[in-house]
């Protein structure tokens, strides 16, 4: 099963993804993607802390749609990641991961390999 992960980075254009999305039936946002996405992708799942994404928009994706992951040592597409994996997904596409955030994953795996 291919999955497609959309981060809340620089978003994707809609021809974009409109291409990926039937090749992918899992389809994952993280919280803060979800503030642009949720709406018109009704079938994603929403993955994150839930502290970049506008209340009104949490409650409007179903209970089973939402995973709360409250780990701050994890980046949210490090979490979506994962639950992609565990998903049983055989390849991930990642759109919306740039915009300068890539400090941050830099900086978790630093401090994880100096810890292991």
């Amino acid at each position: 099963m291919n999955a497609l992960i959309i981060a809340n980075g620089d978003h994707p254009s809609d021809d974009l993804l409109c291409s990926l999305i039937p090749a992918h039936p899992l389809v994952i946002l993280t919280d803060g993607a979800a503030n642009r996405f949720a709406g018109r992708l009704p079938t994603a799942y929403v993955i994150g802390d839930f502290d970049s994404i506008d209340k009104s928009i949490l409650s409007s994706v179903p209970a089973e749609l939402r995973i709360p992951v409250f780990d701050q040592e994890q980046c949210d597409l490090e979490k979506a990641i994962q639950f992609a994996i565990s998903s049983k997904a055989t390849s991930i596409s990642i759109v919306g991961a740039g915009g300068g955030r890539l400090d941050a994953i830099r900086h978790r795996r630093r401090r994880k390999r100096r810890a292991d």
